[in-house]
């Protein structure tokens, strides 16, 4: 029997194979396949993570868009009647059936995010740089701790310690999740794999629960891509329950690109419609159409890996070592000490991802985990208090700067009475009107601009109390800070201000707060980056409205030349380039003879800002 169009594109065996060969490939030629480990009992403590959920929202949400124009560019060269009706994409030239079949679009995506973490080491790389430091002032992008538990010496003669130690990976968060970075590298390339091992049992007529047990399976089986293979217990030693976690969230975000999936208590609609031939986006970069898959079970504290019996008793006593540090960092949403039996509920639970087993695996036997270690009378629970006080010690943030952080303005007004100064900074050299800035205490924040705190002290990189308040979009902590006086335009160590802080927040309110207390909408950070270009990238239009009302340069340059019309113009973008077109050119760009009409501009909503 012919296949049908859709089928003969189908991915099925040939592009499993093809993914598990390019895995195999990589580990050949390099790092990018080699098992990563992250210690996540090692934490820096007394600091916060930056959120980076709408960091990684944003390389998504590219890639989905990306891949999204390339296809739809090839749909309308294939429906040209005068042309071959096909098209050539990714090398292989395709008829218009096989370019219009949902089956294309996940491969297409991948490689774009291949291409944006396209390994461990360089995805680390990125978002420790100080450019990406200097978005989150005083707040911990990536942490790589100089000590982890598989650098003990005792362990030197293990022949795998050599995979372990060199090849590690940071910790990042995203919400209310720590794990490390090496999950999103799962996420995207096993992920993938997963998939297309799933639209092979689709092929085969399994029923897609089914399709996604056999794609587990099939994946699990395989050396190259197996967690028991190259990339956990043969390398390392290690079988990572959160790997597999990502590996099975990647293949759900690759299914959800154009099929409706059923996520916890959520329907999620598909990140893609059909539109005419082609498809079209039916979500934005700040929705949570990417972070809605990351999950808890990420964290390889709160769902622990299986070690390799020859040196689970050692990574025990490694573990034992840093259990009150950790009790601390994993308290409950209340700041409480979790107990032995709260560690042991969340571990049965994130056994199965919404009751979906995803390869689960537990040992009893040689257990390494917080319940297992951190509750044998040691006093580990007792020490957790002790090790947050030499933590802040360390990081020299007085009991002021705590109050400050922690909204307690009875304590606050009782230590500024006392004499504590408001201008003593911490280690990063933000003050208590920092910490009470980022952390949202407006009580605060007026106790200290009464008490004559510095309005624009300057922390890390260069930031004050404004910009750290914009970038965690604390408009009504920012209106104080603007009516005790704080300059909108005082820039960073790398140019940025408070308006380039809200943008990459996302926040049109907070944008246009900045803008009525003088804010320059044309303001250029060090790169030549205004406002405006961070709001095109977003695909934010109620922000664009704003900055263009308030004077922003639609043509003006970075040092990359890239513009605000040229940047939308090249995401297809149509309604962001329609309000960029509108802004007439500067003199000298005009040019003689009859000029295309401006589309009309749209009003923006306040609803929407």
């Amino acid at each position: 029997m012919p296949l049908t169009p859709a089928a003969q594109h189908r991915p099925g065996r040939r592009a499993w194979a093809a993914a598990a060969l390019a895995l195999a490939l990589a580990l050949a030629a390099g790092t990018p396949a080699l098992a990563h480990e992250t210690d996540q009992y090692t934490l820096p403590v007394g600091r916060e993570f930056a959120d980076l959920g709408p960091h990684f929202s944003r390389i998504a949400y590219d890639a989905v868009a990306a891949a999204v124009a390339e296809v739809n560019a090839a749909i309308a060269e294939a429906a040209n009647p005068a042309g071959e009706h096909s098209a050539v994409l990714a090398g292989r030239r395709m008829t218009l059936a096989q370019l219009q079949a949902p089956e294309l679009i996940a491969p297409r995506v991948w490689s774009h995010l291949f291409a944006a973490m396209p390994t461990n080491e360089l995805l680390d790389l990125w978002l420790q740089a100080p450019g990406m430091q200097a978005r989150y002032p005083g707040l911990v992008t990536l942490y790589r701790p100089g000590d982890t538990i598989y650098d003990d010496p005792l362990l030197v003669i293990d022949l795998t310690k050599i995979v372990r130690s060199t090849f590690r990976a940071g910790m990042v968060r995203v919400g209310d999740t720590l794990f490390g970075t090496d999950k999103l590298i799962h996420f995207v390339n096993v992920g993938q794999i997963y998939h297309a091992a799933y639209l092979d049992g689709i092929a085969q007529g399994l029923e897609p629960d089914a399709a996604v047990q056999a794609a587990i399976a099939a994946t699990s089986a395989n050396p190259l891509t197996s967690e028991d293979g190259m990339l956990g217990g043969f390398t390392t030693g290690i079988r990572s329950n959160g790997d597999l976690a990502a590996d099975y969230a990647g293949l759900s975000f690759y299914r959800n690109l154009t099929e409706p999936l059923r996520w916890g208590e959520r329907t999620l609609a598909p990140m893609l419609e059909r539109e005419g031939r082609g498809w079209r986006l039916a979500v934005t970069p700040d929705s949570d159409f990417f972070t809605v898959f990351v999950l808890p079970h990420w964290n390889e504290v709160l769902n622990p890996n299986v070690y390799a019996r020859y040196f689970a008793w050692r990574v025990r006593q490694l573990v034992a070592e840093r259990c009150a540090d950790a009790l601390d960092a994993y308290r409950d949403g209340r700041g409480r000490l979790r107990t032995r039996a709260q560690f042991e509920a969340i571990e049965r639970e994130l056994g199965t991802v919404y009751g979906v087993p995803y390869d689960h695996q537990a040992r009893p036997d040689r257990p390494v985990s917080m319940a297992a270690i951190c509750f044998d009378g040691s006093g580990a629970t007792q020490a957790a208090g002790a090790s947050d006080a030499a933590g802040a010690a360390a990081l020299q943030r007085d009991a002021l700067w705590w109050a400050a952080h922690d909204g307690q303005v009875g304590r606050l007004r009782e230590l500024l009475a006392a004499g504590a100064s408001p201008a003593a900074a911490d280690a990063d050299g933000d003050t208590a009107l920092h910490a009470a800035a980022r952390a949202g205490q407006a009580a605060a924040v007026e106790a200290l601009l009464a008490a004559g705190a510095a309005v624009d002290a300057r922390g890390a990189y260069g930031a004050t109390p404004l910009m750290v308040a914009a970038a965690q979009a604390q408009a009504p902590t920012a209106l104080l800070l603007l009516r005790g006086g704080a300059d909108p335009n005082v820039r960073g160590r790398f140019g940025q201000s408070a308006l380039h802080a809200a943008a990459l927040a996302g926040s049109a309110r907070l944008a246009a707060l900045l803008l009525d207390h003088g804010a320059d909408a044309r303001l250029a950070d060090a790169a030549g980056t205004q406002a405006l270009h961070l709001a095109v990238r977003a695909g934010n239009e109620a922000l664009v409205d704003e900055l263009l009302a308030h004077g922003a340069d639609a043509r003006a340059a970075d040092r990359a030349g890239a513009t605000p019309l040229g940047l939308a113009r090249e995401a297809g973008n149509a309604a962001i380039e329609a309000r960029l077109a509108q802004q007439p050119p500067p003199p000298h760009l005009l040019v003689a003879g009859p000029q295309p009409p401006a589309a009309a501009r749209p009003a923006a909503a306040d609803a929407t800002r």
